[in-house]
């Protein structure tokens, strides 16, 4: 075959056999130029995406933090904030404080449920319907427990002055869930607190702790706080509340405006005691819109018998003393006292005069 080869006359292999070679095996190796775009185009499309979810991921935990740092710790509603901000140039503006007080205008005229068929007189209503009814701590609660030692009473303490409002809630609730003989001393201090939360749960311990809270005490509460902040957290309570915080609910509604009446009187509703049909009944003269149809629905499905509302709105109007309620036993109004003549000696009368002129005149007669 070589000497076939060398008669053609040519060397084998030819000079150019291993150029040609290498030229077609690096042919093989080149990638496709199209689908190397493709790829390239993609990978550009998926990391595109990747960024666009990352900037939404770290803008939605950036809201996430804000609205948690104005609720929890400003304690205010963020949404608010947010449009009293853009709304108001820049600046965000104080809360609207609770308007409930003892003479509250009424605006509307009082309603009487269908089922009840009572009827009273609308000029005996009082501003506030509240305002006169009894209120005490009913029900059983558990008793203290051993007395606290000084090392306990140091470790509450220290959480109540501790520099984050975390260990401050945290020690007003451990004083709460232990709840030893003298560490209500804390529950007092802490109504000073500066956290509407913290104040409020140091109000109800101390109730659960069986004292009576003043309403005095109660309006320095919640003074400072905002009317939706103070709804939202009666709204907690709304589901099995104890006897210590029906107590502060039926305190509430008689100092805050309508959506914290609305919000207490949900809580009264629920703990069936000897107290709650009398507060119902005076919500039925209550001046708000939204009380008096949330309390057509609670009479609708659970009406009181119309002798017992009539009797319950006499101690509405102030014209009966409400504590029967309580204890039982109906106490009549006092007599009026009845002023009978007196009878005046004829000698003594003029004597009287006698008297009288000497000690003007400074002589005897």
């Amino acid at each position: 075959m070589n000497q076939q080869q060398q008669q053609q006359g040519g060397a084998y292999p030819p000079a150019d056999f291993w150029d040609v070679k290498d030229q077609a095996y690096a042919g093989q190796q080149q990638p496709d130029h199209a689908f190397s775009e493709l790829v390239e185009v993609k990978y550009t499309q998926s990391s595109g995406k990747l960024v666009v979810v990352a900037v939404l991921a770290l803008l939605l935990i950036a809201v996430a933090g804000f609205a948690g740092y104005e609720y929890f710790v400003n304690e205010r509603d963020p949404i608010t904030t947010v449009m009293n901000y853009f709304g108001g140039g820049g600046e965000v503006t104080q809360p609207t404080q609770p308007s409930g007080r003892k003479k509250v205008r009424n605006t509307s005229a009082p309603v009487v449920t269908e089922n009840t068929a009572a009827k009273k007189n609308t000029d005996d209503i009082p501003a506030n319907p509240y305002w006169e009814l009894p209120n005490r701590i009913i029900g059983l609660q558990t008793p203290p427990g051993r007395i606290w030692s000084s090392d306990e009473e140091g470790a509450f303490r220290s959480g109540l002055n501790h520099m984050f409002t975390y260990q401050q809630h945290k020690a007003v609730m451990d004083v709460r869930k232990l709840k030893l003989s003298g560490s209500d001393a804390i529950l007092w201090e802490a109504l000073q607190n500066k956290k509407f939360w913290t104040r409020i749960w140091a109000a109800i311990g101390l109730a659960e702790f069986n004292n009576e809270v003043s309403l005095e005490t109660l309006e320095g509460v919640v003074e400072k706080a905002r009317s939706e902040l103070i709804a939202t957290f009666l709204e907690r309570l709304q589901h099995n509340p104890n006897p210590g915080q029906v107590f502060i609910a039926r305190q509430l509604v008689k100092i805050l405006d309508e959506r914290g009446r609305l919000s207490a009187l949900k809580v009264i509703y629920r703990s069936n005691d000897k107290l709650r049909d009398v507060y119902l009944a005076a919500a039925t003269v209550d001046p708000g819109r939204k009380v008096q149809r949330w309390i057509r629905y609670v009479l609708g499905r659970k009406p009181i018998n119309p002798n017992k509302y009539n009797e319950l709105m006499e101690v509405v109007q102030g014209k009966v003393d409400g504590s029967y309620i309580i204890s039982g036993e109906k106490i009549a109004p006092p007599k009026q006292a009845v002023l009978l003549p007196a009878v005046i000696d004829e000698e003594d009368f003029t004597g009287e005069i006698e008297f009288f002129e000497e000690d003007m005149t400074g002589t005897e007669q």
